[in-house]
């Protein structure tokens, strides 16, 4: 569902390109408040660019492989496995790439559950956004995460005229910082889920 903001006038007819961003792990987490559904990226590209009205340039799905000890365990390896396969996919279509950070093991928590930090995901982004802004590659950037980290490459690319959007769920919601630094808002809903989901 699209969501006018800041009274601004329809964007109908300044078609040109779209750049996604995709926080694969934020998606994640939104996704399984929605019950896991099994999703055709290529739907979920479509509908994106449906929303923003501008045929898409490239998506960039950014996230990192599981953690696996020294030596790994057969349910790390096996973890670890089938994560690689779901990123050949997602790299296998058209115009669209995966960007993988690394995951550090930080210790455990007070519950004794490992704890695991992504490093480097946010910065990879933040680079392509700005790199996508000043390189003039597009009109329009569609960001799905969460974080307020992004807000600096999301002015930049403003700065640089590129209207950006953020999707995201009414069940994770985003950083303040990071929905007052975008333009517009398109919300995810389940109607919108099962439209992408494979067939």
């Amino acid at each position: 569902m699209f969501v006018w903001r800041k009274g601004g006038e329809s964007l109908k007819n300044y078609r040109q390109s779209l750049n996604i961003f995709i926080d694969g792990g934020f998606l994640e987490k939104v996704f399984s408040k929605l019950g896991e559904p099994k999703i055709d990226y290529l739907r979920l590209y479509s509908w994106i660019s449906r929303q923003v009205m501008v045929p898409r340039l490239r998506t960039y799905y950014y996230h990192c492989l599981p953690y696996q000890g020294n030596p790994p365990t057969v349910e790390e390896k096996d973890r670890f496995s089938k994560k690689q396969r779901f990123f050949n996919k997602i790299s296998s279509l058209p115009r669209s790439e995966v960007r993988l950070g690394s995951l550090a093991y930080r210790g455990r928590s007070e519950e004794k559950q490992p704890i695991f930090e992504q490093k480097k995901v946010d910065v990879l982004m933040a680079l392509d956004i700005a790199r996508s802004a000043f390189e003039q590659q597009i009109s329009h950037i569609a960001l799905i995460s969460s974080d307020s980290d992004f807000v600096p490459a999301i002015q930049m690319a403003k700065d640089k005229g590129i209207i950006v959007y953020l999707l995201y769920s009414h069940e994770i919601k985003p950083h303040h910082d990071l929905v007052e630094a975008c333009d517009e808002i398109i919300y995810l809903t389940m109607d919108d889920i099962q439209e992408m989901e494979l067939k």
